[in-house]
Order: C-alpha cells, then structure tokens, then sequence
C-alpha cells in the first residue's frame, strides 16, 4: 500500500551538545524537510562579547528588573543553507534546552533565578519564558527549556540578581561570572515592571507554536485616547484558533458606529482586530478622556463600556471600571469586536413605573373610564320597576 500526503511540518531534535560540565540541545519545527546541503555549527562559549554581554543585560533588566548574577555559557548556533522562517527559511520555531550544574543552581540562589535569553541574526535580543523541567539528567543538572518562536540564533543561560546585590563569582563546575558590566542599563531608562512597550495602531505579537504571548505589548489610537494592552503569559488566537499574530486598534468615526439603545450616548467607538481574536486571560482595554471631556459630561451620567454584538446586532455592556482621577474607564476584553466608551443618564433607559396614589393624589383615570351619576341612578329606576310589574304580574 503507498500513502501520498502533503507535509505541513517536520520536526527534528539535535544530538546532545556537550559544554563541559554540561550539555544543551535543539529540537526544530520546520515546514518541510532541509536539503541534503543544509548544516548547523554550534559554538559554546562562557564569555560573551562586550556588545553582547550589554544586549543581554539590558533585556534581563527590561524583563525582571535585576542585572545578570553569572552567565553559565552562550550556545551560538550558526546556519549554512537553512534560515529561519522570519528570514524567508523553513524553520518556525525552535525548542531549547540547556542544562546547568546543581552547584551552580545553588550558587545563583535557584531555578527562579535561571533564564534563558535569545540574541537574534540581526542583534535584537529578548527573554524567553523559560521553565525548570522536574527531572534531572544522570549526573544531577538542571534542565531549562524555552520556546524560541523566532528559529536558531544564539542562545545565552544566565543568572539574575537584585541591582543592591553585591556581584557575585560564577561558583560552579564549568561556569563563569561572565564578567560585570561598569554600565547600567537601569540608568538609561525608567524601570516599571509591568509596563510593556507601547505602539500605535498596530502590534505584531510573538508568541509561542500554541499562542501564549511571550513579550507584553500595548497599542493605542493615534490620538492615545484608547489602548489594549497585552501581557506575557496570554494565549491570544484568532477566529480559527491559531496563535495571534498582530493586533489593531483604530477609532471608528461616528457616523459608521452601529446605533445605540435609547439614552445612551457614545463618546469614543473602538475597532479591535482582529475580529473575532481571544485572550486567556483578557486583554486590557482602557480610555482615556481629556479634561474638557469629563467636565462636558452632564450631572448624573454614568460612564460604561459596551461591545457591538455581529450576530444579533446589538450591544452588550462590559465590565468596567472608572477613575475620575486619571479620568481612565478600563475594562478586560476576552475578545475582539466593536467597543464603545459611552454615557447613560439615569431614568433614561428604564422603564417608568406607576406610583402608588397617597392620600393626597387621587389616581389618574384613562380617557372615558368614569360612569357618569346620572346613568346609574337611571339604572337603578329602571330596575326596581322591573321588580314590581313581575310582582304584579304573579297576582
């Protein structure tokens, strides 16, 4: 029996790559077999270049807030008639493990202390999100593993500290202090942990091969009265369920912004793209009016998000909070459609209820509803005469 199919990936794992006292090792996904030419050439190293030493400082201050405690050792890999997919290759994504020696572990303070960092073709450097395997290897090494969604480069294990800590020696079997930097990255920049980068109008998300965002991004209007910001950790897919790529944020004018129940008024309209993406844990989606925009808002209206509904053509509230002080209104979005910032004034959009008359009130009577006097009183007549020619009429 032959079978024929079309290969939509390849994978392929690299022999262990001994770095002395340890080892690090490669596993690809790939959109289709390598040529026969194709080779890797890795290199192992503990002694960064001073420009990469400062690359990669700099990215583990931006990621933790801490400087580089010891650098165990950098795994270059270098590509002969192969190219990552960014690059126009066939390498997607690439899996790295590098293992580390328990005394070094120990020395730097423990796993949570260990990351693993990328510095790519063209010098762009980034953190990777990076795990402690449970098990070890035969001699005791720790495993670290990252997902590298950018393909092959060159990959460096390090240890972080706190900027007060005093510099510390490399300390273990086959490890090096990998030599302090005079320079500060901190002192380039202000620090905020939670504060990813801002861009406007549109994002491209790196992700992992199952969607999880491995750098928090924010992206705002032209105008920065509207931003979604998205944080490390998230699994963002779009309407099919494969891994985001960008997003998008754009203000619709108000003419093309679908109606609105009555009373209710729309201040700021929100395009979310793509349609239809999903965020585990939600998007944060906040807006932001100036000065003179909160002050022209009338006595008693109250701010809320909504988001436009395709398929029924309506529009639903969102959760959401306001901040008079930062005149900030923010919500959490686990998916992208339409949104809207928008204003209701109290009695306006519920329905009127009747009182219930007190002494004082008489109740208001419908149109013709009353009996008039004059007709019961015939009424009455005309029944007692009745009565009593049936009376006489018996005798």
């Amino acid at each position: 029996m032959q079978l024929a199919g079309t290969i939509e990936s390849f994978h392929a794992r690299s022999s262990p790559i001994n770095t002395g006292s340890a080892w690090a090792q490669v596993d690809l996904e790939m959109s289709r077999h390598p040529g026969s030419t194709a080779q890797l050439d890795t290199t192992i190293y503990q002694n960064p270049k001073t420009d990469e030493q400062e690359a990669f400082e700099t990215v583990v201050y931006q990621m933790t807030g801490k400087n580089i405690n010891s650098f165990a050792y950098v795994l270059n890999v270098q590509k002969t008639n192969v190219a990552n997919e960014g690059d126009g290759g066939i390498i997607r994504a690439a899996t790295i493990r590098m293992a580390a020696s328990p005394e070094w572990v120990a020395d730097m303070g423990g796993v949570d202390n260990v990351v693993i960092l990328r510095r790519a073709d063209d010098g762009t450097t980034t953190g990777l999100e990076t795990h402690c395997l449970k098990e070890r290897d035969a001699a005791g090494n720790y495993i670290f593993e990252a997902v590298s969604p950018g393909g092959l480069s060159a990959f460096a294990l390090v240890a972080t500290k706190a900027p007060s800590s005093s510099t510390g020696g490399g300390g273990g079997s086959g490890t090096t202090s990998g030599g302090g930097s005079s320079k500060d990255p901190g002192s380039q920049f202000t620090y905020d942990p939670s504060a990813p980068e801002v861009h406007t109008g549109r994002v491209s998300l790196t992700t992992s091969p199952t969607g999880v965002v491995l750098e928090s991004v924010t992206v705002r209007t032209a105008d920065e009265a509207c931003a979604v910001a998205i944080r490390e950790g998230t699994t963002a897919r779009d309407a099919d369920g494969n891994p985001l790529g960008e997003v998008t944020t754009m203000r619709i004018a108000p003419a093309d912004v679908p109606a609105v129940p009555p009373g209710t008024t729309v201040a700021i309209a929100l395009s979310c793209g793509p349609e239809g993406a999903t965020f585990d844990p939600p998007a944060v989606l906040t807006y932001t009016l100036s000065k003179d925009e909160w002050e022209r808002i009338d006595r008693g209206a109250t701010p809320k998000v909504m988001w436009y509904n395709p398929e029924t053509k309506t529009w639903q509230d969102v959760a959401s909070t306001v901040d008079p002080d930062t005149r900030k209104v923010t919500a959490q979005v686990s998916h992208f459609s339409t949104y809207a910032l928008a204003w209701t004034v109290s009695g306006t959009t519920e329905p009127e209820t009747q009182d219930t008359p007190t002494p004082e009130q008489k109740p208001v009577q419908e149109p013709g509803s009353s009996f008039p006097t004059w007709a019961l009183a015939l009424v009455v007549v005309l029944v007692v005469a009745l009565a009593a020619f049936l009376v006489m009429r018996k005798k």
